[in-house]
């Protein structure tokens, strides 16, 4: 099975390539839906969130889970709203 979600994510990673691999700086430093998030920070989210996905899910370990998907994201701290482009 991790095979096979190195595969999906390896696979994410290249459609996100080809979705955005020719886009110009004037492009990238478009707003977005996203308030506050321009074209390029949503890109580089989600590269580097597959990336994250690819070695955090897809590594093998002997280690117990120290987390489960509510403890994961509850264990964060409160902060406001992030503010990435003018």
């Amino acid at each position: 099975m991790t095979g096979e979600i190195r595969a999906v994510l390896a696979d994410e990673i290249e459609v996100l390539h080809h979705l955005v691999g020719d886009l110009g700086d004037d492009e990238l430093v478009h707003a977005t839906g996203c308030e506050g998030w321009r074209v390029a920070d949503l890109v580089v989210h989600l590269r580097y969130g597959l990336e994250g996905l690819l070695v955090g899910l897809a590594s093998p370990t002997d280690a117990p889970a120290d987390r489960d998907y509510a403890s994961y994201w509850t264990d964060w701290p409160q902060r406001g709203p992030a503010t990435f482009a003018d």
